[in-house]
């Protein structure tokens, strides 16, 4: 039942069959899977939100802090490896090859 969830998915989005095979994927569906039964997927605004954390504020002072956009998140979060990958690569060197 699991399996042809996800294979609908593939064929009623237009998902290529060779992006099973991104590690994205499989780190997305084991990410779905220790989330346990509860786990409601975001919604599109959520996904496309390009905003940071914010505080909200109201009547009767600041609201909690709207969670940051999953879009801007993703950001960071590759913004962060990319400059781990540049400090590595500043400390142990490294080689860079281009096929054109």
């Amino acid at each position: 039942e699991t399996d042809m969830a996800v294979a609908r998915f593939f064929y009623e989005c237009d998902i290529p069959f060779h992006r099973a095979d991104e590690a994205a994927f499989k780190r997305m569906i084991r990410s779905v899977c220790e989330s346990g039964s509860s786990y409601a997927p975001p919604e599109r605004e959520r996904i496309s939100d390009n905003q940071p954390r914010t505080e909200i504020s109201g009547s009767k002072g600041k609201l909690p802090e709207k969670p940051p956009g999953l879009l801007w998140s993703c950001f960071e979060e590759l913004r962060k490896d990319r400059e781990a990958c540049i400090a590595s690569a500043q400390t142990v060197g490294a080689t860079l090859v281009s096929d054109g």
